[in-house]
């Protein structure tokens, strides 16, 4: 079995130093390198040259780099600083990003609604430009909602979530619009294009003017006496793996809470950083495709649903109201 960044920096460190201290802090910083969305390889990098400076001098780790969340802010503050690819592409995704995917998918959408008058020979639409931004907002919080709730629930939970967030959605709008309708009148279809320009023109002003969240560091500075913060980032770390049953997850809470029953000693003490322990475990290699499989089926079945409606609905004016298109195809008055 290939042995894991953790596995190769704890048998670095045991050449050079046998203090239980030194490889407390090993553990520590190591965790939290991870913790602030650092690459693995470049983590691993930066602890052997601590393990490396401990060697050439020979005092402890705590008295060359002092506390182990003080040393990760400032090193992952220096790698920021000077813009070093040090951090994982696939960065969780928060408010700032959501806004922007809401608004791309805005100007996606004012060009389906022109494709599709354009395509049914209508020269007009009764779709109101506006709404092409609510669509976009629903598409952006639902990719919010499943980042959000991933890591802290198991995979089903997310999966479930995310589905009652797109009906919900889905529901609302086509109720808000069927309540409105009357109050707006048709318009030229090629408004629908220039509509999409706006919208790619409001990311720009929103990537220039509004400033990332930074990472909030005061989940960096790990507690080893919380024990249910322990356990609460221990559990989200192994979800965010996601190469993990929902079935695994749990049993590897469980022994964690049965063994340190059993010793009568703190998560931290037993086990180290949750992040560090998180990631040392073994994988399952089956997983990963399970979890792509099911989130795909669950994507495509709300799209081929989608689609269902603006193929039966009676005109172009009408598909948008997913899921009430089916059924305002067939409605007297629609």
């Amino acid at each position: 079995m290939t042995e894991s960044p953790f596995d190769r920096i704890s048998q670095n460190l045991l050449e050079v130093s046998n203090r239980p201290e030194d490889l407390d802090w090993v553990q520590v910083a190591f965790g939290m390198l991870l913790k602030e969305n650092v690459r693995p390889s470049r983590a691993e990098s930066a602890i052997k040259g601590c393990i490396r400076a401990l060697a050439d001098t020979g005092e402890s780790a705590h008295q060359l780099f002092f506390d182990p969340s003080e040393w990760v802010l400032q090193k992952t503050a220096n790698w920021r600083q000077k813009g070093t690819q040090a951090f994982e592409l696939n960065e969780p995704m928060n408010w700032w990003w959501s806004c922007l995917l809401s608004f791309f998918g805005a100007a996606k959408t004012s060009v389906l609604f022109w494709l599709y008058c354009l395509l049914s020979h209508e020269a007009t639409s009764s779709n109101m430009v506006i709404f092409s931004l609510g669509i976009g907002l629903m598409l952006g919080l639902i990719y919010y909602v499943y980042a959000q709730v991933a890591p802290r629930r198991v995979f089903a939970w997310a999966i479930a979530v995310g589905g009652a967030t797109t009906v919900g959605l889905s529901f609302s709008l086509a109720f808000a619009l069927e309540q409105t309708q009357h109050l707006s009148r048709p318009v030229p279809i090629w408004w629908h294009l220039v509509a999409a320009p706006g919208m790619l023109a409001l990311i720009v002003l929103f990537y220039k003017l509004v400033p990332e969240p930074a990472n909030r560091q005061g989940e960096s500075n790990h507690n080893p006496s919380g024990q249910h913060a322990w356990l609460r980032t221990f559990r989200t770390e192994l979800n965010k793996r996601n190469d993990m049953t929902d079935a695994r997850v749990r049993d590897e809470v469980a022994l964690v809470l049965a063994h340190s029953r059993e010793t009568r000693t703190t998560f931290d003490e037993e086990f180290g950083h949750p992040v560090t322990y998180a990631r040392s475990l073994a994988g399952q290699s089956s997983v990963k495709p399970y979890r792509l499989m099911l989130y795909a089926f669950f994507m495509v079945s709300v799209g081929i649903y989608w689609f269902y409606s603006a193929l039966t609905a009676g005109d172009g004016s009408v598909w948008w109201r997913v899921p009430l298109g089916p059924l305002c195809s067939h409605h007297p008055g629609a």
